[in-house]
């Protein structure tokens, strides 16, 4: 399906964003908008770019729109538009930030997280022939790069697949602490810690993951240098 192509927009068509700032990276409308074409959907997907300090008065005028049933949600505002929401799904409860919310009919705001379950489906999707599936995390030690939204849930998913153990390096120490701390308290059995940069020694981990805001741009620096 050609990406470039858009379903007919009609005085019925149901209106999701994907909310971000900037939103010049975004590439969930694309995916979406191909979706709701190939399955005859009467719906379209438009990136809407808030700044931060303006995400509370945004959200309560989106509410106020009765074709505008929800959106995605990325960079910066998945922690903040957690703390709008009216409920929140386990994975927003565990990661305390949403990737997705929706709007009810009774103008009620529901978020989820789905964003360390789809990593480790990823992750356990690429499946080295040499090494089993549940081998990639199972038993594996970790370094985690990144204590945002994104890193938070993809810890705690690391930690329920069962991790060996895992490292979170963040530029703000206590951001760091925080996530660890947040694992171990939702995963009990977990072994996890914040670790400071000066103690990395990349040789000794299976698997080390960018959890950060680099590498959203194609010039972008990526937090660690790769061969290490």
């Amino acid at each position: 399906m050609n990406s470039s192509m858009h379903t007919k927009i009609t005085g019925t068509t149901k209106l999701f964003g994907c909310i971000a700032f900037p939103s010049d990276h975004v590439r969930a409308p694309m995916i979406f908008n191909d979706y709701f074409l190939q399955t005859g959907t009467d719906a379209v997907m438009v990136p809407v770019s808030i700044p931060p300090q303006e995400l509370p008065a945004a959200i309560a005028g989106l509410r106020r729109f009765a074709n505008f049933c929800g959106a995605a949600v990325t960079i910066p505002h998945k922690m903040p538009l957690a703390s709008l929401c009216d409920e929140l799904g386990a994975g927003a409860q565990a990661a305390q930030a949403v990737n997705a919310i929706k709007i009810g009919a009774d103008g009620r705001l529901y978020g989820n997280n789905f964003d360390g379950e789809g990593f480790v489906a990823g992750l356990l999707g690429e499946n080295p022939a040499s090494r089993p599936a549940e081998r990639i995390i199972a038993g594996s030690r970790i370094l985690l790069v990144g204590a945002g939204g994104a890193a938070r849930a993809i810890a705690l998913s690391l930690a329920s697949h069962q991790a060996g153990h895992i490292d979170i390096l963040n530029r703000t120490p206590e951001h760091a602490l925080q996530a660890a701390a947040l694992t171990a308290k939702l995963v009990p059995s977990a072994s996890v810690a914040a670790v400071a940069a000066g103690d990395v020694d990349f040789s000794s981990y299976d698997t080390v993951i960018n959890a950060t805001s680099l590498g959203l741009h194609d010039d972008d620096p990526l937090p660690f240098a790769p061969d290490s």
